[in-house]
């Protein structure tokens, strides 16, 4: 949320402790609403988004259960990698 909107609704926010919007308040509020074509627009692109967010996600957490399982084991020589045939290309080395 910009500063500007923050401070529009400090101006309507009640409570001593904490800042309060009231139903009643937010009511009276006029708020821009975009033609349905551009929320259907929106809604797609970030569904997406959080779609691919999710998988990265789960890969991240899937490649860092697979280190934490191989890594102890390749320190400890249980698993030798010496004998495999990987072709690493040399600027990713």
């Amino acid at each position: 949320m910009n500063t500007t909107m923050k401070m529009e609704l400090n101006k309507y926010a009640g409570g001593a402790a904490q800042p309060l919007l009231t139903q009643t308040t937010l009511k009276k509020l006029q708020i821009v609403v975009p033609p349905d074509d551009i929320r259907r627009k929106y809604d797609s692109f970030v569904e997406n988004l959080l779609a691919q967010l999710d998988n990265l996600t789960y890969k991240n957490t899937n490649l860092r259960r697979t280190r934490d399982l191989l890594l102890p084991k390749l320190i400890s020589g249980e698993v030798d990698v010496e004998k495999l045939d990987i072709n690493i290309p040399r600027d990713a080395a």
